[in-house]
């Protein structure tokens, strides 16, 4: 009976190195297709022995893998932050105005209700930016894990993609959403707040930056004069 569980023992150890050697091989594997710069600082803090510097380490990067690899994975994440970006403009810019108009004009004046109305319509914005991102989010962390070697980036994407919908079906591609949702919500709620607070702050107002942007256009303009 001892020797009957000094075996046990041992096995359940060995199930834990091979385990621990699996998840070491994964993150190797995973910060090799990290994007553009990121993956370059990646290897300095995995590897301070990389490079000196952060010139050095994307030198020796580009050196290994060729320009291309800095971009490795960038339409999917175009997709990902593209549509994300867009629809949080869009909703936040409706949600703001649909809630003013509901307000009583004397209550739109006031700085404390325009700021709180920000900080709702960022955080609606975030939530519904989130849903329309999700498969595209969801596809790429997926390509991470399962991509392979020498694939192109659209090959990747829609390989990923048909095999994630025939395991998971539609409900695949929004995993995760729930947390998302949460945070994303968090987050744009703060950059609007943020952003009007400041606005608020400094006394500028959309004819300001309007004037400002009209003059930038001709100073940038060819025919400007010198």
């Amino acid at each position: 009976e001892p020797e009957r569980r000094m075996w046990v023992a041992s096995e359940d150890i060995d199930k834990v190195r091979r385990e621990r050697g699996r998840r070491e091989r994964d993150v190797n594997r995973r910060s090799e297709r990290k994007n553009e710069m990121c993956a370059a600082c990646a290897r300095q803090v995995e590897r301070p022995e990389y490079a000196p510097s952060a010139t050095a380490a994307l030198s020796r990067f580009v050196g290994e893998g060729g320009v291309a690899s800095l971009y490795s994975g960038l339409l999917p994440l175009m997709a990902r932050q593209v549509s994300f970006g867009m629809v949080k403009f869009l909703i936040f810019d409706y949600a703001k105005d649909l809630i003013l108009s509901l307000l009583p004009i004397a209550l739109r004046e006031e700085v404390a209700i325009s700021l709180g109305v920000s900080l709702l319509s960022g955080a609606i914005a975030g939530v519904v930016a989130s849903v329309v991102s999700q498969p595209a989010d969801v596809v790429l962390s997926k390509i991470a894990e399962r991509s392979r070697s020498g694939a192109s980036q659209l090959e990747a994407l829609l390989e990923t993609s048909s095999s994630l919908w025939r395991e998971l079906g539609l409900g695949g591609f929004f995993l995760g959403l729930g947390s998302r949702c949460v945070f994303a919500a968090a987050i744009i709620a703060g950059q609007f707040f943020l952003y009007d607070a400041f606005k608020e702050g400094f006394s500028v107002t959309g004819s300001d930056l309007t004037v400002f942007y009209d003059v930038l256009g001709k100073a940038l303009s060819p025919d400007a004069d010198v």
